[in-house]
């Protein structure tokens, strides 16, 4: 988008042309496109970070019988990464047909086909219709193998972890093997959130073997700062080294909450008619990215902390999302404790705050945190991923970091 027809967007210097009254609006409106803090990124130019996958996934089309499953937190842009995949594909070659369609949780084996294979026909009858009534997996697999030979279609299913039915995952799995032992112009990529392809999959072991696993870790802070670094120039605002790893430092690896904080501080400078993001802006940002956050976030987080009494739910559950993790997000007691003594300025021992943690864990505070191991040794994480960079925005909102 030109801000204007005589003068640029940005220019670092001292003698940078002075905006009019509709650059600064065309500036916010070109923040508001850039930012997508709500859905994944469906544009390979607005897309970030994520090398290595997107590396793998491309070899992995680019061989045949090879199948893959991305998965990984909600949040962590696995689903960004799929709708861009096309993009990643030279122009050269011009035989790919890319299809994605989102599972639901009433889905059967049939049915999630058919809405992939909505625009084809089989036997002179469209895939929608013929597949009403059919009970037989195999016809399938017979109706991909009449698909085309000039063309590669690779086919995703996306949300594939909202699937109830064990069947349809059974099957699918079946389907994969068929064309991992015996490859044709087909490439199915399955995406899902869980820590492994166990949870997506459940107990077919098969899948392990006929299948890539692309896992998709919270993005490292480098790849975070590609997202606002990309987007600040092009609007025309722009931050100081140590402005940008604060804004990155909220997120807790989760892209969604940086185009958010980036949008915000953005915002709320622009709305000052500057063009540097500065500590007000940082503030500013904090607080609308709270307040703009998920409901569900939002209810997550007032129904895990509320009480009628002093307490200091608040507390621990902001040491849980400050609490040193592995990678699979998973945090110690101890781990906990070394962050709540920072925040309550005084030691504290886990004994002091294990009810809390225990409550956390409980469906009446809705379950926030999930915990595995063994006694003495339990290890906890964050349920719904997004949950935890809330948490710590609220924490320096409200001043307890």
């Amino acid at each position: 988008m030109q801000m204007s027809t005589d003068r640029t967007l940005f220019q670092d210097n001292v003698n940078e042309p002075v905006w009019e009254q509709k650059d600064w609006g065309l500036a916010m409106a070109k923040a508001k496109q850039l930012f997508n803090p709500s859905s994944p990124i469906d544009e390979d130019r607005l897309f970030a970070g994520r090398g290595e996958q997107v590396k793998d996934l491309l070899d992995i089309i680019y061989e045949r019988g090879a199948h893959a499953v991305i998965f990984g937190e909600r949040g962590v842009g696995k689903s960004s990464l799929a709708n861009t995949l096309s993009t990643r594909v030279p122009s050269v070659i011009t035989n790919m047909v890319f299809k994605k369609e989102n599972c639901r949780p009433e889905d059967t084996f049939f049915t999630i086909w058919s809405k992939m294979l909505w625009e084809f026909e089989y036997e002179g009858v469209p895939i929608s219709e013929y597949l009403k009534e059919e009970d037989r997996e195999f016809v399938i697999v017979k109706m991909l193998e009449s698909l085309a030979r000039d063309k590669h279609y690779i086919f995703i299913f996306d949300e594939f972890d909202r699937i109830e039915d064990q069947a349809t995952k059974r099957a699918m799995a079946d389907t994969i093997k068929h064309f991992s032992d015996y490859p044709q112009n087909i490439t199915i990529i399955i995406v899902g959130v869980g820590l492994s392809i166990e949870q997506l999959f459940g107990a077919h072991p098969s899948i392990e073997r006929c299948c890539r696993q692309i896992p998709m870790q919270r993005m490292p802070n480098e790849e975070l700062g590609e997202i606002i670094e990309e987007r600040f120039p092009a609007i025309g605002v722009k931050a100081s080294d140590e402005m940008m790893e604060s804004l990155v430092d909220l997120s807790q690896g989760m892209p969604g909450f940086v185009h958010l904080a980036g949008r915000e501080a953005a915002l709320s400078a622009l709305t000052r008619r500057s063009r540097e993001i500065e500590q007000f802006d940082y503030q500013t940002a904090i607080r609308e990215s709270v307040r703009r956050a998920q409901e569900s976030i939002i209810s997550a987080y007032k129904k895990a902390t509320y009480s009628p009494k002093e307490n200091i739910y608040a507390e621990v559950l902001l040491a849980c999302a400050l609490a040193k993790r592995d990678e699979q997000g998973k945090f110690s007691a101890t781990a906990i404790r070394e962050q709540l003594r920072k925040i309550l300025n005084r030691e504290i021992e886990i004994s002091g705050f294990a009810r809390h943690i225990s409550a956390f864990c409980d469906a009446e505070r809705g379950a926030v945190l999930r915990k595995s191991g063994k006694r003495k040794r339990f290890q906890y994480q964050f349920i719904d991923a997004p949950l935890q960079p809330y948490v710590v925005m609220v924490g320096r909102r409200d001043g307890m970091i």
